[in-house]
């Protein structure tokens, strides 16, 4: 099986690319339509595996980045920032690990979300994960949208709190306009 054939088994058809294309990358943004529930559009990007990424010299890593938001939101908007951020990710060459967070910076215009938090994508299957076809294997990484409130306990409390605090909440995570799933820099 093919990364396309391993994509759309996960995520259904690919309904539109974006495309980024300059002299030292050629990465897509692909769109899925209500997955992974109705009325959310889901956006991966293609090429970026293309690329080794490092922590240290020994370990390569070959990712992919998922991000989904409720289909109301700009398609375009939100396409350019995956892609504007998957070649800044290429060009330092450093792969994403669960738990980091980045930001605080708009995604996309008139949104509240402004960072991304680095998570395994838990609303889609569990054999979606990983793409065995490569070498090494390529990871798809979900950037969660974030707002600032959750970037700062991240950075204040750790990962492993955070996804304590998610797991006892009800949470829209595809609504970029949501409201913090708490307020406060010191809740714990």
């Amino acid at each position: 099986m093919n990364m396309i054939e391993h994509i759309e088994t996960y995520l259904g058809e690919i309904t539109t690319s974006f495309l980024l294309k300059n002299d030292k990358i050629s990465i897509q943004a692909l769109e899925f339509q209500n997955t992974p529930f109705p009325d959310v559009t889901t956006y991966l990007t293609l090429g970026v595996s293309k690329f080794d990424l490092h922590r240290n010299p020994e370990y390569k890593f070959k990712q992919e980045y998922l991000f989904a938001a409720h289909k109301s939101f700009d398609r375009s908007e939100i396409a350019s920032m995956l892609l504007t951020f998957s070649e800044s990710i290429i060009e330092k060459g450093i792969a994403l690990l669960r738990g980091e967070v980045i930001g605080e910076k708009p995604l996309i215009s008139n949104v509240r979300a402004n960072s991304l938090y680095v998570s395994m994508p838990v609303f889609w299957e569990d054999d979606f994960y990983t793409f065995n076809g490569s070498t090494p294997p390529t990871i798809f990484v979900w950037l969660m949208p974030i707002m600032s409130e959750e970037y700062h306990f991240v950075k204040s409390n750790g990962w492993n709190a955070f996804e304590d605090k998610l797991e006892m909440v009800e949470c829209d995570f595809w609504d970029l306009n949501r409201k913090p799933i708490f307020n406060g820099l010191a809740e714990g």
